[in-house]
């Protein structure tokens, strides 16, 4: 007898009424591997949960390492610009260093200018019939070292003098042995004071003076201590300047 659509429907109908009977009747009808179709199904579903998952972290962590790379990238360049900064302040250094001196020479050489120009007045104020000795004391200079008065080096030392002077002061003769320097300090008084002394040796009444445009107070007290005339701008301490110089000429102890 044939299976008919009203059979099919009956039995529709039957499952319906029994829902314990589907899973008998798939087991009649399904093969095995077919059975087994919706667990394997589960299993490929968490399995793409799980991929989806690890694609996903993937990604972030590539995001994250790109992230890095590029802040890798930008603080090598940040170094890059650092390092370049450096030697660019370096430099600047350098130039503003050379800036520096080039100045102080110019200071240095613009007072010397001043003293050496303006000589006859500047230390006319100290001694009268001024002039520069410098050829005459370059002879005595020569003949006391021939004589073994003074050493070769004393020669040069005051030969390098910034200035010397030679003038009456009461009838007796006087050499100014000059220093200057824009800023005056510790080093020109000993200078002017080791110079002024080489000077003495050779048979002049030397008296060191030490010259320029700034002079900080503890040199103006040092210089008293040393003997020494302090000039500033052709300016000077006149009543000590005298007693320095008396005492040079033998006209005081």
């Amino acid at each position: 007898m044939p299976f008919t659509v009203e059979d099919l429907n009956d039995l529709l109908a039957l499952l319906e009424k029994h829902p314990e009977w589907k899973e008998r009747l798939r087991q009649v009808l399904l093969t095995e591997d077919l059975l087994r179709l919706p667990s394997a199904v589960n299993r490929l579903i968490t399995s793409v949960d799980r991929l989806t998952e690890a694609v996903e972290r993937l990604n972030q962590w590539q995001q994250t390492n790109e992230q890095i790379k590029r802040l890798f990238e930008w603080h090598q360049q940040t170094v890059e610009w650092q390092l370049e900064t450096i030697r660019w302040q370096q430099k600047a250094d350098e130039w503003f260093n050379r800036i520096e001196r080039h100045l102080a020479e110019l200071k240095e050489f613009d007072r010397e200018r001043y003293y050496i120009l303006r000589a006859p007045a500047v230390f006319g104020i100290f001694v009268r019939k001024g002039r520069d000795p410098r050829n005459e004391v370059m002879e005595r200079l020569h003949d006391a070292v021939k004589k073994g008065i003074i050493t070769r080096n004393e020669l040069k030392a005051l030969r390098d003098a910034d200035h010397l002077w030679l003038g009456e002061y009461d009838g007796r003769e006087v050499l100014l042995v000059v220093e200057v320097s824009y800023t005056v300090s510790q080093e020109d008084l000993v200078r002017a004071v080791q110079r002024a002394k080489i000077a003495r040796r050779i048979g002049y009444n030397a008296v060191p003076i030490a010259a320029g445009s700034e002079v900080p107070d503890e040199i103006w007290e040092q210089a008293r201590n040393f003997n020494v005339i302090i000039m500033s701008d052709g300016e000077t301490d006149f009543e000590f300047a005298e007693q320095v110089i008396r005492q040079a000429v033998g006209l005081e102890n």
